[in-house]
């Protein structure tokens, strides 16, 4: 499980593409400066980073994400953010409960975890034979490892199907 806050949508793409198996809409902000401050102080509580090694080893385990809501909701309740405007002049930053509490779910398409959790790194001049067994987030899942599709941007890439 991980903190992070992102814009209104019924299945955040960020939740897609950083591999998150279930979601909750926990609060509104009026704006990116106010979601990082308070995700920085949700932190203190939930980590804000995925270790992607654990994210691509198996299935998660399920997490009563409405009860972490409502208790990272009385964490917040008990403090008051602030957005410097000007050197002398404070303003409080505002924040709502999220009116939805509906859990999201979000399968990938995965035959099997890689046996290693290895990183695969592609190159200009390098091949990769192996099974593609899946897809989480932004991983390509395969027997001996996973590629971030993410840190490859700029190189091209041809995936073929070979017959069994």
């Amino acid at each position: 499980m991980k903190v992070g806050i992102t814009k209104e949508n019924p299945v955040s793409n960020r939740w897609v593409d950083q591999g998150a198996s279930f979601g909750i809409p926990v609060l509104t902000v009026d704006s990116r400066y106010a979601a990082g401050v308070i995700e920085s102080y949700l932190s203190q509580f939930m980590p804000d980073k995925t270790s992607w090694q654990k994210m691509i080893q198996s299935e998660p385990e399920f997490i009563d994400l409405l009860r972490e809501k409502n208790k990272f909701l009385a964490h917040l309740q008990k403090q008051t953010f602030y957005l410097n405007t000007t050197e002398t002049k404070k303003s409080e930053l505002i924040f709502q409960p999220a009116p939805d509490s509906t859990l999201t779910e979000i399968r990938y398409p995965i035959q099997a975890y890689p046996k290693k959790i290895k990183s695969l790194k592609l190159s200009p001049d390098s091949m990769i034979f192996d099974r593609l067994t899946g897809i989480k987030g932004q991983y390509l899942l395969f027997e001996s490892g996973a590629i971030n599709i993410r840190s490859q941007s700029g190189l091209q890439f041809s995936l073929e199907v070979l017959d069994e």
